[in-house]
């Protein structure tokens, strides 16, 4: 059976075992009671409608254009699909915090590797020094013996000698690169 609101007019179909009982109107929320059928809700009036007003299609009540939710039913008119603005806020925090935890892995990276960079450059300067004091070592090595057999021989002439204390000089010269004091135990 059809009954409708007796404050509002909204229809509703219910069953004949309902007569009697106190019902909530879906659109206005006021109780009735449901009794024999009432007579419909006098129309509403239709002589001066606004040109511009629309019918709520849940309800058929008269709308201002451009309203979101019905004034008489309460529904919204608009479904929309906008992003809550807290949600657009974490989420724009979440964004954010990704890309200072990028960067500052980025910068340990880059740091690690400059270490790294700072030990292999180490590393590599102490394998130069050490080459260049194996060369040493091995120049004075053999200045030493060559220096040894000049002063091997008992008598030396003019351009023996003069070697001779060319070589001394380069030995000075090569003690001195090291660090180390040159003392000629055998000298002039």
């Amino acid at each position: 059976m059809k009954i409708f609101c007796p404050h509002c007019g909204a229809p509703y179909d219910v069953d004949d075992t309902a007569i009697g009982s106190v019902a909530t109107c879906e659109s206005c929320w006021k109780d009735f009671t449901v009794g024999e059928v009432p007579p419909p809700p006098p129309p509403r009036p239709v002589s001066n409608p606004s040109p511009t007003a629309t019918r709520c299609p849940f309800c058929g009540g008269e709308i201002a254009p451009g309203v979101k939710k019905c004034r008489h039913c309460g529904e919204w008119l608009e479904k929309t699909n906008k992003v809550p603005t807290k949600a657009l806020v974490v989420i724009g925090l979440i964004v954010l915090l990704i890309i200072v935890i990028a960067i500052a892995v980025k910068a340990y990276n880059d740091m690690k590797n400059e270490e790294r960079d700072g030990v292999k450059q180490e590393a590599d300067i102490a394998k130069e020094q050490s080459d260049r004091t194996e060369k040493l070592a091995k120049e004075i090595e053999d200045l030493n013996e060559r220096l040894a057999l000049l002063r091997s021989q008992t008598n030396l002439s003019k351009a023996e000698r003069e070697e001779e204390a060319r070589i001394v000089q380069r030995l000075k010269e090569k003690y001195r690169r090291l660090g180390i004091e040159y003392k000629d135990v055998v000298g002039k």
